[in-house]
């Protein structure tokens, strides 16, 4: 088996940890608004998705985790449970998800509470906050393969359709040209009609003519 050169496995890790990285990079650590009035550390990032999409991606994800939460408009709040991917204490964990329609997207924020003051942040948690922001960054590959997969749905329900009014087309097709058929072999049947009509009318003719003339001759005889 030939071995790949030291320098292309190098350089394909570089890649793939720039990539990471980058992803990474595009999660915001800040002030996330859990609350009417409260606000708490969390991370945030931008997807190009509606938020139906992004919902759906949540709960999927939460549900193959095993994670019982409440969903309240796009809040999705975990009170007490382990995320194993966050770390191995108990915590609340919350997702929350706004749409701007106007822009086309939607952000996502998430927030890690050991307590309701203890709140995961790069400075006090930093193993912690590094796994938010790589469960973060795992969700919106997720989000990406579900938006796939809802244009794909959407897609296939408008070939679907199309295919359904093809058929409808095509079968109204065949009915029009069944109805051509019988009217072409109705147009040939009054033809043949017509001259067999043609002949009789110039054997009755004939016949006219052949008994006006004995007629005439019986007459000639008086």
């Amino acid at each position: 088996m030939k071995m790949l050169p030291i320098r292309l496995i190098l350089f394909t890790w570089a890649v793939l940890c720039m990539s990471v990285a980058t992803a990474q990079d595009n999660i915001a650590e800040m002030a996330i608004k859990i609350e009417k009035k409260v606000e708490k550390n969390g991370f945030q990032m931008t997807v190009n998705a509606p938020a139906e999409v992004v919902s759906a991606a949540i709960e999927k994800k939460l549900k193959t985790m095993g994670v019982r939460y409440e969903d309240r408009k796009g809040t999705y709040t975990a009170k007490a449970v382990t995320v194993g991917a966050i770390s191995a204490k108990v915590i609340d964990f919350i997702l929350i998800a706004n749409e701007n329609r106007k822009a086309k997207t939607t952000t996502v924020s998430g927030v890690a509470m050991m307590g309701y003051d203890v709140v995961v942040n790069s400075r006090d948690f930093p193993t912690e906050s590094q796994n938010m922001r790589t469960f973060l960054t795992a969700l919106r590959e997720d989000i990406r393969q579900e938006a796939l997969n809802a244009r794909l749905k959407e897609e296939g329900e408008k070939l679907a359709d199309m295919e359904r009014a093809f058929k409808k087309l095509n079968d109204r097709k065949t009915s029009l040209d069944k109805d051509i058929q019988e009217y072409l072999q109705k147009v040939e049947n009054a033809k043949n009609d017509s001259a067999k009509t043609v002949t009789e009318i110039d054997n009755m003719k004939l016949q006219l003519d052949n008994q006006r003339q004995a007629i005439e001759k019986i007459k000639k005889e008086f």
